[in-house]
């Protein structure tokens, strides 16, 4: 709707959807206001309201109603009349129950759809412009209610689900301003107890708003009925409830929180609905009531094995918490796109590092990362300090943890443009330290590399698609690039990648069978190179790779039948530090020149 705003000229019109009770009317409001804030529209712009079902037997009059008459046009119409599109000229108009205007009523709304004008009943030249903005709403199905020429035209289709479907924070959010105007009405602060908060929020309304709004009256008046009229606080807890909730059928619609600890909200008639929303003492935050015991076990036990293991049980209480309480949020990124980014990242790491993650680790990372989208806090110095003492600590403990959680914060970062900050390294941490299984892998890894466009990551995936699985990896590069540049890329491809056996580099270039002299890192397997790459000798080398066959006898096989170069460059042996005593008069001064040198050191672990 943002976007519908700021649309150049009159913006893109708009057709809300949803059930009566949902919202409509109040979000087009609430868009208007929108408008006028940031300036498409002036304040002096009129919001006009008409609700199309009032006129749906005379669709004559409604037309006339919405875009005026010529005297003369009908019987009775000794005047001009203008209509509400001009009512609305450099405003907006808001056409509820849309579906009721019928076919012949939306086509009337082409011409000012197509071309910004509208042309009154009885008008015998062209019509005349007017510059409004257009807000739809009905309750019906738009592909069956209305002609496909008029919902093309409406580019900007929003769906408002009904207070069932709400995201949980919405409910809250509602459910608390409900109680702020009871207060307001009542003149005494209420203190709501939070199982009250979730009993409402989690209920089946068969009548949408109006009906929470309802229970929260009779809430409220139940409790009153119970104190003294000069008391200054109301208590409302889950004792004055309305019966029906208790009598409903569906029991297992009344859900009582799992982490209920008597506690209340202080809703104060002077505050507003932004302040109650952000209010720091409204502790509903499972992720932060968490981290916050987590700091409290680092003040008592430090980074010890206790501390791991009571953090650890925390975190899986938390993604029990998030996933079976059916407590879904809003979100700017879904939960199906958060977890299929979420699988493929495991999968990917699966692949490349040769381990594999308990069967729950995609449900609970996606969750996770989809929560905090709406559940971040600002850290104090001190606690954020903390949190970064324990990541340092355990990522010292466990660089294979460490390097997975960077992987997936990346992912989270980049490809889902969400912030993220120690609690989410800190919680991935803890997780994936009882959720990872290494497994070994001694398959020699392959890749192509060729120049081009395209030309590397074709030969690849022709191969594994062929194969069935990702047996090739590809870096495609451009004909100007440097042999140092591509060396980079590779060391980069190692380092991202679980390499113990060796790696097999099939170029297009013999200019690139140089190309280990560029690899920068620690090299301590071998690495065969190929040279005149195809898929045939593509294919050759991944069906040899799964006979287990060696590198050497990989590459000589290849280089013979396919008229390819080939050479295996074995890394070189890595001495270690050491110190030689001798003495050309014997061993005995050199034992002792030894002894002195050990008591020098300090002991080694």
């Amino acid at each position: 709707m943002k976007a519908a705003a700021r649309y150049p000229g009159v913006g893109l019109p708009v057709l809300l959807t949803g059930p009566t009770g949902s919202g409509k009317s109040y979000l087009a409001r609430v868009f208007y206001d929108y408008c006028v804030s940031e300036g498409y529209l002036s304040g002096d712009s009129s919001f006009v309201h008409l609700n199309c079902a009032e006129y749906a037997d005379n669709p004559e009059l409604l037309a006339s109603i919405l875009f005026g008459y010529r005297r003369g046009a009908f019987t009775g119409a000794s005047k001009d009349s203008p209509g509400l599109f001009d009512q609305a000229d450099k405003g907006m108009l808001f056409l509820d129950e849309v579906h009721r205007l019928g076919a012949k009523g939306q086509e009337k709304l082409f011409e000012y759809l197509d071309n910004g004008v509208i042309s009154p009943l009885g008008e015998t030249k062209a019509g005349h412009k007017v510059t409004v903005r257009l807000v739809f709403a009905t309750t019906e199905n738009v592909q069956s209610n209305f002609l496909q020429t008029f919902i093309r035209r409406i580019p900007v289709q929003v769906e408002i689900p009904g207070i069932n479907e709400r995201t949980q924070f919405e409910r809250e959010s509602l459910a608390k301003l409900f109680f702020l105007n009871q207060s307001r009405r009542i003149g005494k602060d209420i203190k709501l107890s939070k199982q009250v908060l979730s009993i409402l929020t989690s209920q089946h309304y068969d009548s949408n708003v109006g009906q929470m709004k309802n229970y929260i009256t009779l809430a409220v008046a139940n409790a009153l009925a119970k104190v003294n009229e000069s008391s200054k606080n109301l208590l409302v807890d889950i004792g004055n409830l309305p019966n029906e909730i208790w009598s409903k059928n569906d029991a297992d619609s009344v859900r009582l929180r799992l982490s209920g600890d008597g506690t209340t909200i202080l809703i104060r008639s002077g505050m507003n609905l932004k302040e109650l929303i952000d209010d720091d003492s409204d502790q509903d935050n499972q992720i932060r009531l968490i981290f916050t015991q987590i700091l409290g076990l680092y003040d008592n036990l430090g980074l010890s094995l206790q501390f791991i293991k009571s953090s650890t049980d925390l975190i899986n209480t938390l993604s029990d918490e998030m996933i079976f309480s059916n407590v879904i949020d809003r979100g700017e990124v879904p939960l199906d796109l958060m977890k299929k980014m979420t699988q493929a990242k495991l999968h990917s790491l699966e692949d490349n590092f040769s381990v594999k993650f308990s069967g729950n680790s995609l449900v609970v990372i996606a969750y996770f990362l989809y929560y905090r989208q709406f559940n971040y806090w600002v850290l104090t110095a001190k606690n954020h300090e903390l949190l970064n003492e324990i990541s340092s600590n355990l990522a010292e403990q466990d660089a294979s943890v460490a390097t997975f959680t960077d992987e997936i914060l990346k992912m989270t970062h980049s490809a889902l443009s969400l912030p993220v900050d120690v609690v989410d390294r800190l919680f991935l941490q803890l997780y994936l330290h009882e959720a990872i299984k290494v497994t070994k892998n001694n398959t020699i890894r392959c890749l192509v590399l060729a120049h081009g466009y395209s030309t590397a990551s074709s030969i690849a995936n022709v191969v594994n698609r062929l194969v069935g699985y990702s047996a090739l990896g590809y870096i495609d590069m451009p004909l100007n690039i440097s042999v140092e540049t591509i060396g980079q890329r590779v060391s980069e491809y190692i380092a991202s990648n679980s390499i113990t056996s060796g790696l097999i580099l099939m170029v297009d270039m013999g200019s690139l069978s140089g190309i280990h002299k560029y690899i920068h890192g620690t090299i301590d397997f071998p690495i065969g190179i190929i040279t005149n790459v195809s898929t045939q000798s593509a294919l050759s080398v991944v069906d040899q790779v799964a006979h287990n066959k060696s590198i050497d006898e990989i590459v000589t096989h290849t280089a013979k039948t396919v008229h390819s170069e080939g050479r295996t460059i074995y890394p070189q042996e890595v001495k270690k530090n050491l110190i030689i005593t001798c003495c050309n008069t014997g061993i005995g001064t050199a034992n002792q020149i030894k002894r002195l040198l050990d008591s020098s050191f300090a002991e080694k672990n």
